[in-house]
């Protein structure tokens, strides 16, 4: 299993370039949203290498294309 810290390392990871891409247009929808977002991965019961693989999927899709 994931460690809480691996954990909220990948919340504040996918949520900040969540934020970065406009995804929280509406400022007072944004603690709701990123609180589904959390239960969604939380309830997965991640391992390390899973993290792992989900933050560089979010590095990938968030990686400047030349």
């Amino acid at each position: 299993m994931a460690t809480n810290a691996e954990l909220l390392a990948f919340f504040s990871h996918i949520e900040t370039e969540l934020d970065k891409r406009g995804y929280f247009r509406f400022v007072d929808k944004k603690e709701r949203m990123s609180h589904n977002l959390r239960n969604i991965f939380s309830r997965s019961n991640l391992t390390s290498s899973e993290i792992k693989t989900l933050h560089k999927i979010v590095c990938d899709l968030t990686r400047k294309i030349d």
